[in-house]
């Protein structure tokens, strides 16, 4: 499952052929400790960063079977598993099918809700940061945070999780997470790269899903966490 998981890598993320044969039989230190690339997963949400993913599988409750989404973050990392923050800005930009377009962005604990339909205008709504399950699906498409909140999980529910790493020439050394077909790998700067989510273990709530790393930039343009449209009340997006 390895070898077809990290091939498929290869292929997607311009992994060398060379990197990826040596990667199908990983090399692992008597002390490879998936806790540390926890720990790079956090540090990561404490830069400042635009990065763009590409989705396709399963992404529950966004209609798909592929997406495009764009993560922006500056300032403190998030106070809370979910995303939630007590400092800092975060955004994403959703775009699913249907012509379904989802923005997202959070300023210390309030937030800025946009969303569109296909031949409609935008609808945006503002308000408070409540923890809550509607809340946390509503913040899934947050990649970097919705991955390490998932890598924390699948760490602690498999105490037997390997760590490999294999070099991508988009984006040099990736530190990588094996456990029961599931896949996370990150940058150095922490970002996720590569995500294979498995059937028989899961990631997060991401199902029988790809997500693959397509640009970043250690920048956040101002223009990230602009609204598209007016905020109106609380209205929230109809996920």
């Amino acid at each position: 499952m390895r070898l077809v998981a990290l091939s498929v890598m290869a292929a997607v993320i311009s992994v060398p052929a060379g990197a990826a044969a040596s990667a199908a039989a990983p090399h692992r230190p008597a002390n490879a400790a998936p806790a540390a690339v926890l720990a790079l997963a956090r540090a990561g949400l404490g830069r400042t960063f635009t990065a763009r993913y590409h989705l396709s599988g399963q992404l529950a409750p966004f209609p798909g079977p592929s997406w495009t989404v764009t993560v922006a973050h500056r300032g403190a990392a998030p106070a809370h598993q979910n995303g939630l923050t007590s400092d800092g800005q975060w955004s994403f930009v959703l775009h699913a099918g249907g012509g379904l377009f989802v923005q997202w962005i959070e300023n210390g604990n309030h937030h800025v809700t946009c969303w569109q339909r296909a031949g409609s205008a935008p609808r945006c709504g503002r308000g408070a940061i409540v923890r809550s399950n509607g809340t946390v699906e509503a913040t899934i498409p947050y990649i970097p945070a919705t991955v390490a909140t998932a890598l924390a999980t699948l760490i602690d529910r498999r105490r037997g999780a390997a760590t490999t790493s294999v070099r991508a020439s988009r984006f040099g050394k990736l530190r990588c997470v094996d456990e029961q077909g599931s896949t996370i790998c990150l940058t150095a700067s922490g970002l996720p790269a590569w995500v294979r989510s498995s059937p028989a273990g899961p990631v997060g709530p991401f199902g029988n899903a790809t997500i693959v790393l397509v640009s970043t930039s250690s920048r956040a343009s101002a223009t990230s966490f602009v609204p598209a449209g007016a905020p109106k009340g609380n209205d929230t997006p109809p996920v």
